[in-house]
């Protein structure tokens, strides 16, 4: 009573000044710690065997992160690095519709000492993909290996226009690698990429029904794209392991600035087998309009097929 007896007694300018004082203290304590809004997290809970494990919101497939062959790129993707000096070499004039040998020398843009001592990621000592300009094209390559710095290729490319390659490796020394270079085939000039999202649509491809759910929506916030695949009415159960992964998506954003290069999180059923359907763990770094190309190895040939989404 006492203590409130004396606030009252306080002139208004007594009071203005105390109530600045304040507000000022508050101030300075929430600029030293500074709250951030968590990012929505998938589901996580603990199997019979008390391993983490992710349980995805609409299939009620559970998988567990700490198995995924490489648990960051799951949910982030790829950064394009530019440590390296590539350059591409074809050994005759690149016409749309021919084959063409490309011979690629790639060198540290600070040393000038060729990379060397590569390691395999899923199977091979490095991937390649290609699209076209307005990324209607699509093809997912692997290189072989020659001397230090040297890599070879052979690839037709199916119309004339620009193309961009994307490629990956990994050595002990630097880790996992993405290289973005452009590449023009013949004289026709391409035109950018004009996507229409259709990630809502399912896709045929020889007989096999795509169906994605589940894909990203929001910026810096994690998802689980899911693909169902189905052949006569039912659930494909025996998808087969495709360089040493359930299946492989690559998702370029329209501007081709973004590329993201992840595997599904779902495990095997038996045997490298995988059934439909297969979930990915992603995160899409900005907004805007994606393309998606999901692989699968079914009965000894791979399938494609393509999604575009939007990311707000």
């Amino acid at each position: 009573m006492k203590l409130l007896t004396k606030i009252g007694a306080l002139t208004p300018l007594a009071l203005g000044l105390m109530l600045g004082i304040v507000l000022l203290i508050q101030a300075c304590n929430k600029s030293e710690n500074p709250t951030e809004e968590p990012l929505p997290q998938q589901p996580m809970s603990r199997n019979a065997e008390g391993e983490t494990i992710m349980r995805h919101p609409q299939t009620d497939q559970t998988v567990n992160p700490e198995e995924t062959a490489n648990p960051k790129e799951m949910v982030m993707g790829s950064k394009i690095f530019q440590d390296y000096t590539w350059q591409i070499i074809p050994n005759q004039s690149l016409q749309p519709g021919k084959p063409v040998t490309l011979t690629f020398d790639i060198t540290e843009k600070k040393t000038g000492i060729p990379i060397q001592n590569l390691q395999v990621a899923h199977e091979k000592l490095a991937h390649l993909v290609i699209v076209s300009q307005d990324l209607k094209a699509f093809q997912h390559l692997h290189p072989a290996i020659g001397d230090p710095g040297h890599m070879i290729v052979e690839n037709t490319f199916p119309k004339a226009g620009q193309y961009l390659l994307f490629l990956q490796f990994q050595t002990a020394k630097a880790g996992e690698q993405t290289l973005r270079q452009t590449l023009q085939i013949g004289q026709a000039k391409s035109s950018s990429a004009r996507l229409v999202p259709d990630a809502d649509q399912a896709k045929t491809v020889d007989g096999y029904i795509f169906k994605l759910s589940n894909y990203p929506t929001k910026a810096n916030v994690a998802s689980m794209p899911t693909v169902s695949i189905e052949r006569d009415g039912r659930p494909v159960e025996q998808i087969q392991s495709f360089l040493g992964a359930g299946g492989h998506a690559v998702i370029i954003s329209q501007d081709t600035q973004s590329f993201l290069h992840v595997h599904p999180m779902t495990k095997p059923v038996g045997d490298n087998l995988y059934r439909s359907p297969i979930a990915f763990h992603t995160l899409i770094p900005e907004p805007g309009l994606y393309k998606l190309w999901t692989q699968f190895q079914i009965n000894g040939k791979v399938q494609t097929a393509d999604f575009t989404f939007q990311v707000w």
